[in-house]
Order: C-alpha cells, then sequence, then structure tokens
C-alpha cells in the first residue's frame, strides 16, 4: 500500500507541476519536439523506400508508388506549415529536456520519451511489415 500512496503522490506531483508550466492557450501538437515529427516522416518516408527499390523496373507501380510520395509530402506538410505559421514555441527546448518532461496525451501524463514511443511504434512496425512484404516479393521473383 505504501508503494501505491508514493507513486500517487508523484503522480499528482508531476501533474501540479505541468498544469504550472503549459500556457492557458497551448496549441495540440506544439508540446511535441520538432524531432519526433522528423522521425515519424523519416519512417512513413523509409516505408515507401522497400516497394520503390523492388518494382524499380515496373513503370505502371513505380508510378502508383511517385502518387503515394506526392500524397505523403501533402500529408507530412500540411501540419507542418499549420504549426509553422503559429510561430514557435516560446518554450523551445532541447530534445533531451523534452524526453524527461511530462506531457498531456488524450488518456494520462507521459514522459517525452513515453509519448515518442507510442507516436512511433505503428509506424515503424508498419514499415517493418512493408519491408518483408517487399523481401518475400523480391525473393518470389528472382530465379531459383
Amino acid at each position: 500500500m505504501l508503494l501505491h500512496d508514493t507513486a500517487a503522490r508523484e503522480l499528482i506531483a508531476m501533474e501540479t507541476r505541468a498544469r504550472a508550466e503549459e500556457p492557458e492557450n497551448a496549441r495540440p501538437g506544439a508540446e511535441l519536439h520538432p524531432a519526433v515529427h522528423g522521425a515519424l516522416a523519416l519512417v512513413f518516408a523509409a516505408t515507401l523506400a522497400p516497394f520503390a527499390l523492388v518494382f524499380w523496373s515496373d513503370g505502371e507501380t513505380m508510378f502508383q508508388i511517385v502518387i503515394c510520395a506526392v500524397y505523403l509530402a501533402m500529408y507530412l506538410a500540411t501540419p507542418a506549415l499549420m504549426i509553422g505559421v503559429g510561430g514557435r514555441s516560446a518554450r523551445a527546448r532541447s530534445l533531451a529536456a523534452f524526453l524527461k518532461m511530462s506531457v498531456q496525451t488524450a488518456t494520462c501524463r507521459m514522459t517525452g520519451a513515453a509519448v515518442a514511443v507510442q507516436i512511433l511504434t505503428i509506424p515503424i512496425a508498419i514499415l517493418a511489415a512493408a519491408s518483408g512484404i517487399c523481401l518475400i516479393v523480391a525473393r518470389a521473383a528472382a530465379p531459383l
């Protein structure tokens, strides 16, 4: 019971500190470090790379991959432009500071490192699946 009380007190203290630090009119997503956005963009772009490598010789498929890349660029550029128009965050900080700080999510407060892991887990799994699929296709297409 003592361990539970200590954890609850630490959580309440972390919540109180975070509420005192955040501005009243904080923009959604402004608390995330740009490196998290960059890592997400890199993982999404890297997901298209195995398909481009495997289907390089097929013109029709490459055309579809280029269309996917254009949509991906629009998908990633729109929020980047919206955040950029809003101006820089008043609380500019290093990546190390972000990874240690408390960030409010839809369900609870978490450390920045936990938030980054939560954001990047599914895209990295999709990248691994796409790479595996492309490896199987390339192996099946290779002469024995």
